[in-house]
Parts: structure tokens; sequence; C-alpha cells
């Protein structure tokens, strides 16, 4: 065994004026370079964060870091760019930023479209999964759960309006088509279906289009609450609960009042004066209601 000194490695220090061997630096932590004299000049490995409990961990995925420095010791976060991630915790260059994030895909990594969805950490041109035939999503979805179906019943029967003029007449003769109709328009919030009395199916559509002049926003349940679909009118929609919330400041407040509400199926944020009534369907007679679900209009991809 040698007995001539040996310069400390990376990640040592000695004091010196000792015949000691190096020492190591702490469980996260390294040096900047070699021959260093004291456990103050050990710096964050790359890699890593002095967590908020004091003690070094890796960074997340989708982050990396080059490690500390003698002048500052606490290594600086660095988000990976925009739609991508790094395979494990714990990156320490940009160049491990070589995955997709989640709700990004394709070659680019780019944001997943309406109607897709990503878990992220593909390597390569992997697309976005599309979601199943008559379901959508926000832009950027992460799971197949972030799917919903393009139209959604009313829990009772119909939805009420407070001018039932509004109602544009549709020539689709059966409750499926006239669900067609109402998805093919970009405006249609939803349509109403009245069976005829013969019983063979057939009945009269109606179609509720978007206002554009509009005072209310609208948010209609999808779920237990998971979104909503928000679309702009120019009246109240379905009948008001008994209760009714108070002190709500904020649409996302009555949002949220709504999901937390187990028989709200939509709020009605009123623009002109910041209200928030939260309303349920009516029962109709040999009726039905159902309504339609766009990707541009869930409450998740409107207020990101």
């Amino acid at each position: 065994t040698s007995t001539s000194p040996q310069e400390c490695p990376l990640g040592t220090f000695n004091e010196g004026r000792n015949r000691l061997p190096c020492q190591q630096c702490q469980t996260g932590f390294t040096t900047v370079d070699v021959s260093r004299t004291s456990a103050a000049q050990c710096v964050i490995q790359p890699g890593w964060q002095m967590a908020a409990d004091g003690v070094p961990a890796p960074y997340d995925k989708g982050t990396y870091s080059t490690g500390g420095t003698e002048l500052a010791p606490n290594a600086t976060c660095i988000p990976c760019p925009q739609g991508w991630s790094s395979q494990l915790d714990g990156a320490s260059s940009a160049a491990e930023c070589n995955v997709c994030a989640a709700g990004y895909g394709g070659g680019n990594c780019s944001q997943c479209s309406f109607g897709t969805f990503a878990a992220g950490g593909s390597v390569g041109d992997v697309a976005c999964n599309a979601c199943a035939a008559g379901f959508t999503s926000k832009r950027g979805a992460t799971q197949s759960q972030q799917c919903y179906p393009t139209l959604v019943s009313a829990l009772n029967d119909v939805f009420s309006l407070a001018n039932e003029t509004a109602w544009t007449a549709d020539a689709a003769a059966t409750a499926a088509t006239c669900g067609a109709a109402c998805t093919a328009s970009a405006t249609c919030v939803m349509y109403r279906f009245v069976f005829s009395e013969g019983g063979n199916g057939n009945g009269t559509c109606t179609l509720l289009n978007e206002a554009t002049s509009p005072t209310h926003s609208v948010g209609f349940k999808i779920g237990s609450g998971e979104d909503f679909s928000v679309w702009d009118l120019d009246q109240p929609v379905g009948s008001p609960l008994p209760e009714q919330p108070s002190e709500i400041a904020s649409e996302a407040a009555c949002m949220a009042a709504c999901t937390a509400a187990y028989d709200c199926e939509l709020y009605d944020w009123r623009l002109t004066d910041g209200a928030c009534i939260l309303a349920i369907s009516e029962l109709g007679n040999a009726a039905t209601s159902m309504f339609q679900v766009r990707g541009d209009h869930l409450y998740s991809d409107l207020h990101p």
C-alpha cells in the first residue's frame, strides 16, 4: 500500500496536516473539483436538491439540475422544455429530457389535441392515443379517464329554458339522429327530443344554440364533477335547487359548489352581476334531453 499523499477525488475532502483518509461528503453532496479541504466545499450533487426538510433528495422527473457551486451550494431546479420530461428522477442535464411529458406526444412532443391523450414517457414518434368513438377530451389530456362522452343525458328528462322559444327545430326524426345533429354543430349546446305517440321511436327534434350576446355562463356537470361542459347563453337553464350557495365570488367557486352538491346538474354563473345558481333537470312527458361536450368547451380547457 502506498504511503505517498494522494489528492482527494471528487466527492471527498481532507483538512490536511493528518494521516487520515479523505472523508466522503454526505449523501446527496459532492465537490466541484478534486483536492477539497473542507466539508463546507461539499455542494449538492447534479440531479439533486435540498428538500424542505433539509435533507438532499433527487429532483422529480420533468426537471434537472447540474448541481451546486461553491458560491451557491444549493442546486437550482430547471424544468425540462415544454412537452418534454426525463425518464427518471435525478436528471443532471437537459440531454436527459428526452421523453414526452404527460399530455404530449409525437416526434416533437406536441400537446395532445382535443379527443386524444397520452400518459407520457414515450420515446420516438409515438402519437397521442385517440379517445374512443363518441368521446372527447381537453387539450393535453393525460389519461383515458379524461375522455368524456360527447353527449350526456339529463338525469331526469329535460332541461327547461326561461324562454322556450329559443329551441330551434331540426329535421331529425329519431333521438339518435337528433343527437348527431347536435354534435355536428360547434354551437349546439343541447338537444331536446319529444317522442311521438305512435311508440315507434320517432318524434320531434329541437336544438339549443349558444348565444351570440351571452348573459349567463352555464356549466353542465360531467359525471360527479370531474369536469364541466361550459356554454355561453342569454337565459337561465334548468330548475333551481331549493338550497343555493351563498358568498360565491367567482365562476370557479360556483362550479365547486355544484360539484359538492350531489343533485346539482349545472351551475349558472350570471355574467351581469356575478350571481351563482345551481339547477337540475325536470321530468318531461315523453321527452329526453342531452347536452353536448366539446373539448374546447370543457372548463378544464378554458381554465387550464
